[in-house]
C-alpha cells in the first residue's frame, strides 16, 4: 500500500511539472495580448485542474491578476471556484496523509526502527572514537614517561 501511494505521488508530481511546462508559454502569451472571455475561461478551466500544484497555482493567479479589471465577473467566478475546489482540499490533504500513515502501521514501525538503529550506530561510533582517542592519549603519556626516563631532552621538553 505504501509503495503504491508513493508511486502515485511521484507520478502526480511529474504530471504537474509537465502541465506547468506546457501552460507557462500559453499563460505568458495570453497575458501579453487581449483575449476573449471565452478564451480566458477555457485556459482557467484547464489551470484549475492543476491548481493544487504551487507552480500551476502561480500561473492561475497571474492570469487572474492580468484580467481582473477586464473580466471581473469571470475572474470572480474562477477565484471562488478555486477556493471551493482546493482550499478545503488542502486542509483535508494533511489530515488524509496523517490517516494513511496511521493506517499503515507496518510502515510507521519501519520508520521508527530506522531511527532507533541510526541512534544506536551513532552511539557506537562515539564510543569507538572515544576509546581510540583515550588509547592515543595514554600512548602519548607512556611515551613521555619513557622519554623522560631515557634521555635528557625530555626533561627540558616537559618544562616548556
Amino acid at each position: 500500500m505504501g509503495n503504491d501511494i508513493f508511486s502515485a505521488v511521484i507520478e502526480l508530481n511529474k504530471i504537474g511539472q509537465q502541465a506547468y511546462e506546457i501552460y507557462l508559454p500559453i499563460v505568458e502569451e495570453l497575458c501579453n495580448r487581449e483575449v476573449s472571455e471565452e478564451e480566458l475561461s477555457h485556459c482557467l478551466d484547464y489551470l484549475l485542474d492543476f491548481a493544487d500544484d504551487a507552480s500551476m497555482l502561480e500561473l492561475y493567479k497571474k492570469l487572474c491578476r492580468r484580467f481582473v479589471y477586464t473580466y471581473p465577473g469571470c475572474i470572480n467566478f474562477y477565484v471562488n471556484a478555486y477556493k471551493e475546489m482546493w482550499e478545503k482540499n488542502r486542509i483535508l490533504k494533511g489530515v488524509y496523509m496523517n490517516q494513511l500513515i496511521k493506517m499503515d502501521e507496518e510502515y510507521r514501525k519501519w520508520i521508527e526502527d530506522i531511527g532507533k538503529r541510526y541512534k544506536q550506530r551513532q552511539i557506537k561510533a562515539s564510543v569507538s572514537v572515544n576509546q581510540e582517542m583515550i588509547g592515543f592519549y595514554w600512548s602519548i603519556g607512556r611515551d613521555i614517561v619513557e622519554k623522560s626516563a631515557e634521555s635528557k631532552w625530555a626533561v627540558d621538553f616537559l618544562l616548556i
